[in-house]
Formats: C-alpha cells, sequence, structure tokens
C-alpha cells in the first residue's frame, strides 16, 4: 500500500506540472519573419513596358509592410547577366528603406534578358540566408519575356531552360510572377504556369495601383493575413472629407493582432486624419500608398478620414492578422481547480480500488483440506480416500476435479470431472462449480444447478453423480490440525 501511495503522489506531482506548464519559446511562433526574395527584369524591354519603373513601387510597399519586423528582403536585378544583388536582411528603419530603393531605381535598364540566371541566383541567396521553406516567397517582376538574346555570348535558350525547370520542379517555396505591361495586358507562358506548379500565382498588371493590389494579395497569402475582399466604399462627408470605417472582425475563439490599410493614389491625398485617441495606430506615407497600421486593435470599429485634390475617392486594401483568444485568468483558474478535482477523485478511486484488493487479499484464504470419497465404482473397486491439502489449490487460480484424481485407476473414465471447478473462496472456504450436464451435483438432499458456486468449509460435503461411468463420489473438507497455507490472520 505504501508503494502505490508514493506512485500516486509522482502522479499528482506530474499533474501539477501539466495544468501549470512552463512557457517556452517555440520557433515557429506567429511572430517568424518572411522571407521576400525579388527577381527583377532589368532588361531594354522593360523600359517600353514600364517606362517610369513603377515596379519598383511594389517592392518599396513591400519593404514598407516589413519595416520594423522580422521579415527578410532580398533581390537580384538581372538582364543578361546579373546586374545588382542584395542577400537577405531585415529592414529596420525607413533609411535603410530609402538607401535600398535607391539603389533599385538609379539602375539603367539595358541588353537582353535571361530570367533562369536570376532565378538561379536568387535561389542561392535563399540557401546562403538558412531559408525556411514555409516562410519564404519568390516574387518575379518582368513583362513576360523569357527569350535569350541569340548575340549573349554566355548563355543560350536551352541554358535559362533548364535553370527554369530546376527551380520550379523542385522549389519548396511559392513563385509569384507578375507581369507588368502598361502597354497592354501580358500573361504569357510558360512564366504565367511557374505560380501554379509551386502554390504561388501569377498575376497581370498595367498599372501602379493593380501592382500594390497584387502585392497585397501575396503578403496576406504568405502572412496568412486575412484580405478583406468586398471594400466598404468610403463616405463622403462635408468639406470634400471621404471617410472610411475599418470594422475589427475575428473569427469565433480568436483576436484581431493587427490591420493594415493601405491607401492607394498617396500623391492625390492632401491630408489624412487618424482617430487621436489612439496610440496603436501608425502611418507611413510613400508617392503611391499611404500604410496605416492598427497594433491590437482595442476599439470595435476605427474611422479614418482623407481629403483628395480631385474630391474622388480612392482605392484602398485591408489586410487583417488574427491569433488565439488569450483565456482569462478566471477561466484559467477554473481549469486549474477542475483538473485538481478531476485528480483528487482519481486518486480516491484508485486508492479504494487498492484497499478492495488488499482486503480481497486478506479474507481470501483456506488452510484446511479437502477429501474425496468414492461411495460407488464401475466393478465396486475400492478406491482410497483422497486427500487434497491447501497448498494444491494456491498453485493455480483455480483446478478441476480431473487434475486432483491423476493416479487413481478411474480418473479417464471420468471425463466429465475437468467441467467440476475448484478454488480458493473467502474465509476458509472452498468454491466448487460444476458446469457437465453429465453431472449431479448434490447438497444436503438438494440439487445444486449448473455453473451455480457451492461453498464448502470444514465438515461439510457435496455429492457428485457421474451419469456417464456411474461413479460417485462425496467431497468433504477436513479440518486441518495446523494453519495452512493462505491464512492471513
Amino acid at each position: 500500500m505504501k508503494k502505490i501511495l508514493q506512485i500516486l503522489f509522482v502522479c499528482s506531482i506530474a499533474s501539477f506540472l501539466f495544468f501549470h506548464p512552463i512557457k517556452s519559446v517555440d520557433a515557429n511562433a506567429a511572430d517568424t519573419g518572411q522571407d521576400f526574395i525579388f527577381v527583377i527584369d532589368g532588361s531594354y524591354s522593360m523600359d517600353t513596358n514600364d517606362p517610369q519603373k513603377h515596379i519598383f513601387e511594389l517592392i518599396r510597399y513591400m519593404a514598407t509592410l516589413s519595416t520594423g519586423t522580422e521579415n527578410r528582403i532580398g533581390y537580384v536585378v538581372y538582364n543578361d547577366s546579373v546586374i545588382k544583388e542584395q542577400g537577405l536582411k531585415k529592414i529596420a528603419t525607413e533609411k535603410e528603406k530609402a538607401q535600398m530603393m535607391a539603389g533599385l531605381t538609379s539602375l539603367t535598364r539595358i541588353k537582353g534578358t535571361d530570367v533562369g540566371l536570376g532565378m538561379k541566383t536568387a535561389k542561392r541567396i535563399l540557401q546562403e540566408g538558412h531559408y525556411q521553406a514555409n516562410h519564404t516567397a519568390m516574387i518575379i517582376l518582368s513583362d513576360g519575356d523569357i527569350d535569350v538574346d541569340t548575340a549573349n555570348p554566355n548563355r543560350t535558350q536551352t541554358d535559362t531552360n533548364e535553370d527554369i525547370n530546376q527551380i520550379v520542379t523542385t522549389a519548396d517555396y511559392p513563385i509569384y510572377t507578375i507581369q507588368y505591361s502598361e502597354e497592354k495586358v501580358h500573361n504569357q507562358a510558360p512564366m504565367n504556369t511557374w505560380g501554379a506548379k509551386t502554390d504561388g500565382k501569377n498575376y497581370s498588371a498595367t498599372s501602379v495601383q493593380q501592382l500594390i493590389q497584387d502585392a497585397t494579395d501575396i503578403y496576406s497569402r504568405q502572412t496568412k493575413m486575412a484580405l478583406q475582399k468586398d471594400s466598404i466604399a468610403a463616405e463622403k462627408k462635408t468639406n470634400n472629407t471621404f471617410e472610411l470605417t475599418v470594422p475589427v472582425k475575428a473569427p469565433k475563439n480568436e483576436v484581431v493582432t493587427e490591420i493594415i490599410l493601405t491607401l492607394q493614389d498617396n500623391a492625390r491625398i492632401t491630408n489624412i486624419v487618424l482617430p487621436s485617441d489612439k496610440e496603436d495606430i501608425t502611418m507611413q506615407k510613400s508617392n503611391t500608398t499611404a500604410i496605416i497600421k492598427i497594433n491590437s486593435p482595442k476599439a470595435s470599429r476605427y474611422k479614418i478620414a482623407y481629403q483628395t485634390k480631385d474630391n474622388k475617392p480612392v482605392q484602398y486594401q485591408t489586410i487583417t492578422q488574427t491569433g488565439p483568444q488569450k483565456e482569462s485568468s478566471v477561466s484559467k483558474w477554473l481549469i486549474v481547480i477542475a483538473g485538481i478535482l478531476i485528480l483528487a477523485f482519481l486518486i480516491y478511486t484508485i486508492w479504494r480500488f487498492a484497499r478492495r484488493i488488499q482486503t480481497k487479499k486478506q479474507t481470501t484464504y483456506f488452510h484446511d483440506s479437502l477429501e474425496g470419497y468414492f461411495m460407488k465404482t464401475p466393478e465396486n473397486e475400492e478406491i482410497p480416500i483422497q486427500n487434497w491439502n491447501a497448498s494444491l489449490f494456491y498453485n493455480q487460480a483455480k483446478v478441476t476435479l480431473f487434475d486432483l484424481l491423476q493416479g487413481t485407476p478411474v480418473q479417464m473414465q471420468m471425463q466429465a470431472s475437468k467441467q467440476i471447478w475448484i478454488r480458493v473462496g473467502t474465509h476458509n472456504h472452498l468454491q466448487i462449480i460444476n458446469k457437465s450436464a453429465n453431472v449431479k451435483m448434490i447438497r444436503n438432499g438438494q440439487l445444486v444447478p449448473n455453473r451455480k458456486v457451492c461453498l464448502l468449509k470444514a465438515s461439510e460435503s457435496l455429492y457428485l453423480i457421474f451419469q456417464e461411468s456411474g461413479i460417485e463420489i462425496e467431497l468433504r473438507v477436513r479440518k486441518a490440525s495446523h494453519r495452512g497455507i493462505g491464512d492471513q490472520k
């Protein structure tokens, strides 16, 4: 019993630790950053399709969303060779973002194209940065042209095709392709198939507004933020002011942790008014966008007002990050109390069960002996009185009369005795059960029904009639002159 209590004590300690888990840092927690590697077409054809270098506004926008986060950004600018590259790095400040963008926008677009070389270089940068497959995206910005100039002395079309195929077929991250042209919609193959093959997506854009929309979609897909598809139109107020109401909505058992509102055509916006009493709102502006971030929103809705030069509303997108709802301290204590009560009930149940087993062991014993008197045999053969002491019944859980009759001349004629079971009962009794239809068991002149347990103690007996062989035997318990095996008193 002492050992059982020790085990229960250990279980109690383990259960306490279970209900009070030690807090640990999860490397794959929700705040794990994303790695974005941009593959940027810097060939001469881009000057025709993107004369104002608008594709860099997409990178600026993504960099703005990533500033101050765990996200890392890298890039490769290519024509028929690699023009410029940057390894994966976090953008901590606006100054770092401005320096990166200045280096990109100052590049001159010349020569032919080799997207395969650009993708191969991007893959190397990802590997050198030890990227995580489920937190990485390759974003290709191009006009869709993948044809290598035949005058290129270093690379052929076969070379670039092999590089593309190798990367697309082995990528363990999504590839997003954005084919950009202000002249017409570009949706050229095979570039438009790479997204579907890598769980990414292909986009076709003809304006900065579409680029920002595509970037918002990519960012929401990668960060698992919910993109609000149906934007609520801004309400026009007096003084040519437009007012946006941003609702704070989350699925059941979740809370909103961040809302990012992107107003496009920032150059048209003359003024933006944020709620003055909300400290959880920040804003970052560029020529094309105004990005408003609401961190851990506490209100049920936020109103953003703005004015424009032409008194017309601007396009906007909203993406929302949600997380599991934190349990209140009351809920936690209710769980702990419920756990303790359940544990106490289990301990009590186990203790009662253990005590019952111990009590049964203390009361289950037999220290007398069983005797067998053959009253009738087939040839009136005299068989000595059989005596079986208590030790025979403790060597196994139960024995049959057939086993006890081993060595007697009539054992084989008493096959039905295999169905006569004998085992130790409580308080110095033997339990005898007849499971054979060919044997009659009589106690005190009364027939004992089959399968009914018959209890025998000292000086008591029962009579067995084997109908097939005609053998009759009396079983009697004889009181021992000394204490036998199993006496627990």
